[in-house]
């Protein structure tokens, strides 16, 4: 997320917030469904160097893992010491003690769980009663959170690659914005070869390892939340786009476009920031997500099939078996 004016150039980071109750209408939300490890984090950066888009990070973690833990913003500074942060909470009225901080991330947990996803996909059909039974509290927080977020950064557009359908759900559910889904799916080999693969965080107060998972339970996982995310709006084409990682490494000018289009904003403007295969990238203000995120100046833009030495032969069939029903939606098999 970059402070932005709506011409598209940089601004000061405002000293008094401005009423949330000025904002009209919903909040565009261009929202990255998907798994991790499929290449959100590249995908919402190349976004947010687009005029009138603010990449934000996985907002669903803002007080858990940015207010509560005080993990790094995309800036360099921990979240509760960034400016453009602290005036998103301070335009949103969002409580920040640490009581409170608990209490909503457990209204969220407590209905974004994946076995609450049949739940999910009946209450959307009916306007949402039961999240808005179980987690009245936490919805209000996010609607207040997304017109803070595009009113202190300027922005016409909110990236959030939160990635969970589950929260997606949610979002839509706070009648507070106009969500837009990019469904981003990468070959589930290569999801289930980062997922086993020690990788360290430094976007937090101290040096972590981010989460592991077999290459079974993540391909479980991996077909789990992108079928979910099919079921919840692969119905509307209009708001809905399905991108493969190894395109967007392929031609990401092109990707970047369809997105746009989707989004509803110009598509036909230069794209100063991506040149062939390399995407310079400038300072950001994304809280948690992969650490990649804090990454400042040339990135090369290369397929990463580290999987095929990774995976071992018998991980390998186990992921394509397991895999099978749903990556053949998506254009994937074994003779990838």
């Amino acid at each position: 997320m970059r402070a932005v004016d709506h011409g598209g150039g940089r601004r000061a980071h405002a000293s008094v917030p401005a009423p949330i109750e000025a904002a009209t209408g919903p909040v565009r939300v261009l929202y990255v469904a998907g798994l991790g490890r499929s290449g959100s984090t590249l995908l919402a950066s190349l976004l947010g160097e687009v005029p009138g888009l603010a990449s934000a990070g996985e907002v669903l973690y803002l007080l858990e893992r940015g207010v509560g833990g005080g993990d790094l913003c995309g800036c360099g500074r921990p979240v509760p010491a960034c400016p453009l942060w602290l005036d998103v909470l301070a335009r949103a009225g969002t409580p920040t003690d640490p009581a409170t901080i608990i209490a909503l991330a457990a209204e969220a947990q407590a209905v974004i769980r994946l076995r609450h996803a049949p739940r999910l996909l009946t209450d959307r059909r009916r306007d949402h009663p039961w999240l808005r039974a179980r987690a009245g509290r936490w919805l209000d927080h996010l609607a207040r959170t997304y017109p803070a977020i595009a009113a202190a950064s300027g922005a016409e557009v909110v990236v959030d690659a939160s990635k969970s359908p589950s929260y997606g759900a949610a979002l839509e559910a706070t009648g507070a914005v106009d969500l837009r889904v990019v469904h981003l799916v990468r070959d589930p080999r290569g999801v289930a070869a980062s997922w086993s693969t020690p990788t360290a965080r430094h976007d937090r107060a101290a040096v972590t390892a981010m989460d592991r998972r077999d290459p079974a339970s993540a391909t479980l996982l991996w077909g789990a939340w992108n079928d979910m995310a099919h079921r919840l709006w692969a119905g509307d084409p209009e708001r809905y786009l399905v991108v493969r990682y190894e395109d967007l490494v392929a031609d990401p000018e092109a990707v970047v476009r369809r997105v746009l289009r989707l989004a509803g904003v110009p598509a036909d403007g230069p794209l100063p920031f991506l040149r062939g295969d390399t995407a310079t990238l400038t300072r950001s203000h994304t809280v948690a997500g992969n650490p990649a995120r804090l990454t400042v100046g040339p990135v090369a833009l290369r397929a990463d099939e580290a999987w095929r030495s990774r995976l071992g032969s018998r991980d390998r069939r186990v992921v394509e078996l397991l895999s099978a029903p749903v990556a053949r939606r998506f254009g994937y098999g074994r003779d990838r």
